[in-house]
Order: structure tokens, then sequence, then C-alpha cells
């Protein structure tokens, strides 16, 4: 068939169905919509994984797996399974966008959750690298939306004093948290450890009386930083005794 019969045809079906052009200005607006779509999913996508590579760096979630089936709780409630749940959600949507409105449909779909994939990560790493995260969390209205460094099993924290042969040290949160923390030969330590002040330590135990007794205690791994804000007195979650004599 050649292209006179085929405008032919196109022609006579739009006179008896009668069938109009969309105007310029829907095209334009589409393609505006479609733009903002994708601005704002890669906006999003820079603090969702921002976050994500926050709370890994800070929490070091995956020390919390050196304690066995005792550390898996810690590990689900500090790892940031749903920012990242979220993130991907994006990528995947943000594909669709490009697939189904843009030039995009000529590459494959894993090739383009692919690039989405790397752009995320990196816009998200280098937020959190130059300190996106501390700088969101001086705002106290917002700052909630972090995991805490300290719950009723598990806390983090910089050691501030401690007595190895007593067993107890004083450990302050990235948040302004003091707590003390006594151990037992039955707490899983690490091998040959020897604290000191400035070590950061991960801890799970159960809180009696307002000191930690801790089951288990690992070193490193946790690289919030020291600009980390001081959050207000209400959000102190232990009362503190006062210091052990030596």
């Amino acid at each position: 068939m050649d292209n006179n019969k085929i405008t032919e045809q196109v022609m006579s079906q739009i006179d008896t169905q009668h069938i109009q052009m969309r105007p310029k200005w829907y095209f334009i607006l589409g393609s505006l919509l479609i733009s903002l779509s994708l601005a704002c999913i890669v906006i999003c996508g820079l603090f969702i994984f921002s976050d994500v590579f926050f709370h890994i760096r800070s929490h070091g979630p995956f020390g919390y797996l050196q304690f066995g089936s005792n550390g898996i709780q810690p590990f689900l409630q500090t790892f940031p399974v749903v920012p990242l749940f979220i993130g991907i959600f994006l990528i995947v949507f943000g594909s669709i966008l490009l697939i189904r409105f843009t030039k995009a449909y000529h590459y494959s779909m894993r090739l383009i959750i692919s690039i989405l994939v790397i752009i995320f990560i990196i816009v998200g790493f280098t937020a959190d690298y130059f300190g996106l995260n501390e700088f969101i969390a001086q705002n106290n209205s917002i700052n909630q939306i972090y995991t805490p460094f300290v719950s009723d099993s598990w806390i983090v924290g910089e050691i501030t004093a401690v007595n190895n042969n007593n067993h107890w040290m004083d450990i302050r949160t990235p948040y302004g948290d003091d707590v003390q923390i006594v151990w037992d030969q039955q707490t899983l330590l690490p091998v040959g450890s020897n604290f000191k002040p400035t070590d950061r330590v991960r801890i799970i135990g159960d809180n009696i009386d307002g000191i930690i007794h801790a089951d288990g205690i690992t070193i490193g791994g946790m690289g919030w930083r020291n600009s980390f804000p001081t959050l207000p007195q209400p959000r102190r979650m232990f009362f503190v005794p006062p210091p052990i004599d030596n």
C-alpha cells in the first residue's frame, strides 16, 4: 500500500469518526508534567538513598549479626528496610515513565533500571558524604525520621569513661544520651578486648534500673560525625546513675 492510499484512509477515518487532533499545548503540558515527575523522582531518590547510606554508615547494622540470633532484632531495627523499598519503587516507577512517555522506549527496561540505580547511588552517596543528613538532623521538627541510637535492647555510642577491670563503661550516643554499661563473664566481647575512651561500640542487653547489662559488645563499624546535633532533653531515654568510683 503506497503512501497516498494510507493518507486517504487516515483522512477518511478522521472525517467519518470525527477524530480531532490534540492541540499543541496538550503535548507541551504532557512533556512538562513528565519532566517534573522525573525531577521529583530524582530529588526523592537523592534523599532516600542518602538516608540509606546514612543509616548503614552511622549504625553499622551488619555488626549486630556478630551476636547471632540475639542480633537479628537490632539488625532489622537499624537496617533501612523501608527507605530501601521506597528507593526500589522510585527506580521502577521512574523506569516505567521513561519507557512509556519518552524516547527511552528504544532501550530495554534492564538498561534503564541499571542507569537509574547508578544515578541514585552516586547522588545518594555524595549527598551523605557532604553531610546532608547531619544538616537535616539540625531541624528538630523533622529529625524524627532517623532511627534513634538507643533502644530497650540495644544501643550504640562512644565510650567516655571505662574501667575494664571492674567491667563498666559510660558511653554517649550521637544524640548526646549518656548511658552506663556493665558486663560480666557471660558477655560476648571482641577477642582481646581492652576498651578505651573514644572507642565506638554497639551493645545488646537489658536496661535494669537505668543501667544497661550487656549481653554482647562489639567495636567499630559506625561512622557518625561528631557534629551530629544533640537533641532536646525529652528525647533522653535512661536515667543515668552517678559514676562508679574506681
